[in-house]
């Protein structure tokens, strides 16, 4: 008998995700974590943009309440990987340009009342409004990035909600990682 591959995507549930919005306020938005790594110089690969590409890509997202400080935190993991394509000798390959992974913590305000005991609105609110929050800030960072390490300036496309989440991401944290 045959066994039924486990499908790695689930669907949002907005209805239900306005259980935690509808309590909750922005707080804050901080960079956690930034890491670059260039492969090439734009200078030894002759910046041609019909040749790269770009897989950007959210890793991970996870949250934790802090019942103390009543506060909801979601940390997010993004990375960025620019390749070009290249065709040396009849084989076409991909050539990684460079990579970079960064970390931010969105951090909201929750009323006295507040217990998250649902964990797939947590994950679905964790995926969605945690991204809404903090994409402005991955946008332009990308953008500033890219152009600090001399290549041309990469803007992003305006983030859509999702209608699908990978079933990992959402997961609630056991240590908060916090500026103060």
């Amino acid at each position: 008998m045959a066994t039924k591959k486990k499908d790695k995507n689930v669907r949002v549930e907005y209805n239900n995700i306005k259980e935690v919005s509808s309590v909750v306020s922005l707080r804050d938005v901080f960079l956690v974590s930034s890491h670059w790594e260039s492969f090439l110089s734009l200078h030894s690969t002759g910046f041609e943009s019909n040749n790269k590409f770009f897989n950007f890509k959210l890793l991970d997202a996870t949250w934790n309440f802090d019942v103390s400080s009543k506060t909801l935190d979601i940390q997010l993991t993004y990375q960025l990987i620019a390749e070009e394509k290249s065709e040396i000798k009849r084989q076409k390959s991909n050539v990684r340009l460079f990579e970079m992974q960064f970390g931010w913590l969105v951090v909201f305000s929750v009323p006295e009342t507040f217990k998250p005991t649902k964990p797939k609105v947590m994950a679905d609110f964790t995926v969605v409004n945690g991204q809404l929050n903090a994409f402005p800030y991955v946008r332009q960072f990308v953008h500033e990035m890219t152009t600090r390490a001399g290549w041309p300036p990469l803007v992003l496309p305006t983030f859509l909600l999702p209608a699908h989440r990978e079933a990992h991401l959402g997961s609630r944290r056991k240590a908060t990682r916090r500026s103060k």
